[in-house]
C-alpha cells in the first residue's frame, strides 16, 4: 500500500506542510516544480518574517499588497538573513532557487536541460550528490536542493516567533 507523503503530518504534524510539498513538487511538470518550489519558499520566508516582526497592520502592510517593501521572496529572504533568521547558506541557496524558479516562470520554452538553468542547478549547495551509477540531472538537483532547504526552514517560524522582536524604552 502506496502512503502520500501528506500521511507525515499525521504522526509529525509539524511537517504536514512539507509533506504535501513533496506529492506536489513530484507530481509536477518541470515548470510546475519550479514554482511549487518557489512558492514554499515564499511562503516560508513571509512567515520566518512574519514570525520575528511585532503583529499588526504595520507588519502586514510591510509584507503584503501592491508595492510592500517586503512582498518579494527575495526581500524577504534579504531581510530575513540580515536580522539573523537564516543563515548566510540559506540565503544563498534561496537566491539561487529563485533563480531557476524566474527563468521558469518568465519564458514560454524553458527545461532543465536549457544550459542556464543547468548550470544554476550546478551551483546549488545543498543538492543530493550523485552516488553509485546514479547520473547528475539538472531537475533532480534543483529538487533535492529545495527539498532540503525547505525541510531546514520548516520550524524556522516557529523558532523565530520565540525572539519575536518587542517594543522597548528607549532614552530620552
Amino acid at each position: 500500500m502506496k502512503t502520500s507523503n501528506a500521511a507525515i503530518g499525521v504522526t509529525h504534524p509539524h511537517l504536514a506542510d512539507f509533506g504535501k510539498f513533496l506529492d506536489e513538487i513530484n507530481a509536477e511538470s518541470p515548470r510546475g516544480a519550479a514554482l511549487v518550489a518557489g512558492a514554499m519558499l515564499d511562503s516560508l520566508m513571509h512567515k520566518i518574517v512574519s514570525a520575528y516582526l511585532i503583529e499588526g497592520e504595520a507588519t502586514e502592510k510591510l509584507l503584503t499588497g501592491f508595492n510592500a517593501p517586503l512582498a518579494t521572496s527575495d526581500a524577504r529572504a534579504a531581510i530575513a538573513q540580515t536580522m539573523g533568521l537564516i543563515s548566510d547558506k540559506e540565503w544563498k541557496e534561496a537566491r539561487r532557487i529563485a533563480k531557476v524558479r524566474n527563468i521558469f516562470a518568465h519564458g514560454v520554452h524553458v527545461t532543465f536541460t536549457d544550459q542556464k538553468v543547468s548550470d544554476l542547478c550546478r551551483q546549488l549547495g545543498m543538492q543530493a550528490k550523485p552516488n553509485g551509477n546514479m547520473e547528475w540531472s539538472a531537475r533532480a538537483a534543483f529538487t533535492s536542493a529545495a527539498m532540503a532547504l525547505i525541510l531546514n526552514l520548516n520550524n524556522r517560524p516557529a523558532y523565530v516567533a520565540k525572539r519575536r522582536a518587542s517594543y522597548g524604552e528607549w532614552p530620552l
